[in-house]
C-alpha cells in the first residue's frame, strides 16, 4: 500500500527496459503514479505549496538530486530545506544545490537542520553542471563565516562548489572530497586554508576571482607551492600577474602530476607563456591546457608544449 514501492519498481523497470518506447511508456506510468499520489509521496512539500519551488532528479523513484530556486524568500527557503530533509523519499539524497550564493544566513539555516549525511555534492550558488541560470538579483555575494561546522557534518562530500566570500580560515577535513570550486570577488582566507587541508583525494581545484589583489597573488603562490597531495587539475580564472604563478608552478612538485591546467588572465601573458613553453618537460603528465586570452604570439611562445598537446590523442 506504500506508493513509494510502486514508484521505485516502475523506475527500475524503466532503467532495465531495452526498447526506447517501452522505457518511455514506463517512465510515463511512473510520472502518472507520482502525480496521483503526490500528497502521500511528497507530504508537506505538496500541502504547503512548496513542491513547485524545487526540481528533483530521481533514481529508482527516490530523490537523488535537488535544486532549490533562487527566487524563494529566505524563510521559505529554510522551510523548504527542513521539509525536504525529513522527506522519506529523500532518504538517499546525494546532491543538493541552492541559490542564491553562499550567504551566511543560508549556512546558519542549514546548521539548524538535519542535513542528510549521504550528501556527496553540495552547491551554494549557481549550479553550472545542472544548467541552472542564476537571475541577476542573485548574483550578489555575501561573507560566510562558520562554514566549517556545516562541512564537518558531511563526511561523504565529494564535490563542493561555493559562490561567495569566506572571511574565516577553514580547517577542511573532508576525506572523500575530490572537486572544489570557489567563485568569489576576492581570494579570501578560505584559499589560505587549502595547503593545510586534510583532503587526501582532492584532485580538481577551480578558483574564479573577480578582483585579483596583491594579497590574492601571494595566497595563490602559497597554494601552488604547497598543493593538496592528490591535486592534478588546476584552474585559475581572473588572475592578473600570471608570470609569478607559472614560475612557481613549474618549480613545484605539482607540475609533474598535473593533467589539466587552465589559466585565464585579465591581460595578455606573453612572458609567462614563454616560460611555460621553455619548461614543458616539467609538465610531463599534462593532457589539457587552456589559456586565455590567446593570440599567435602566445601560441608561438608555448612552443614544444603546444605541439606535444596537439599531437596527443583526444
Amino acid at each position: 500500500g506504500d506508493p513509494r514501492g510502486e514508484l521505485a519498481l516502475l523506475w527500475r523497470a524503466a532503467e532495465r527496459a531495452g526498447d526506447g518506447d517501452e522505457r518511455l511508456s514506463l517512465r510515463r506510468r511512473a510520472d502518472a503514479h507520482a502525480r496521483r499520489f503526490r500528497a502521500r509521496l511528497y507530504g508537506p512539500l505538496h500541502w504547503e505549496g512548496l513542491l513547485e519551488r524545487v526540481s528533483f532528479g530521481l533514481r529508482d523513484g527516490f530523490i537523488e538530486r535537488a535544486h532549490l530556486s533562487a527566487e524563494i524568500a529566505p524563510r521559505a527557503l529554510w522551510r523548504l530545506c527542513a521539509v525536504l530533509f525529513e522527506l522519506p523519499l529523500a532518504c538517499a539524497l546525494r546532491a543538493l544545490s541552492i541559490e542564491p550564493g553562499a550567504q551566511q544566513k543560508l549556512v546558519d539555516a542549514l546548521l539548524e537542520l538535519a542535513v542528510p549525511p549521504t550528501l556527496e555534492r553540495l552547491v551554494l550558488g549557481r549550479d553550472e553542471e545542472a544548467g541552472a541560470e542564476a537571475p541577476a538579483s542573485s548574483y550578489g555575494m555575501g561573507n560566510v563565516e562558520r562554514l566549517e561546522p556545516l562541512l564537518a557534518r558531511l563526511p561523504s562530500l565529494r564535490s563542493l562548489q561555493l559562490r561567495g566570500e569566506t572571511t574565516d580560515r577553514v580547517e577542511l577535513e573532508l576525506p572523500e572530497l575530490e572537486q572544489l570550486r570557489v567563485d568569489a570577488r576576492y581570494v579570501g582566507r578560505f584559499v589560505d586554508s587549502l595547503p593545510q587541508a586534510r583532503c587526501p583525494r582532492l584532485r580538481e581545484l577551480d578558483l574564479r576571482v573577480r578582483f585579483f589583489t596583491k594579497s590574492a597573488a601571494a595566497r595563490v603562490l602559497r597554494l601552488v607551492e604547497a598543493p593538496p597531495p592528490a591535486l592534478d587539475s588546476l584552474s585559475l580564472r581572473g588572475i592578473e600577474a600570471v608570470e609569478p604563478v607559472v614560475r612557481a608552478l613549474t618549480a613545484s612538485t605539482l607540475a609533474a602530476r598535473l593533467r589539466q591546467l587552465t589559466l585565464v588572465s585579465t591581460q595578455p601573458a606573453h612572458e609567462a607563456m614563454t616560460h611555460l613553453g621553455r619548461h614543458a618537460d616539467a609538465l610531463a603528465a599534462l593532457e589539457s591546457l587552456h589559456i586565455a586570452p590567446l593570440d599567435d604570439e602566445i601560441r608561438g611562445a608555448l612552443g614544444p608544449l603546444a605541439a606535444r598537446l596537439a599531437e596527443a590523442p583526444p
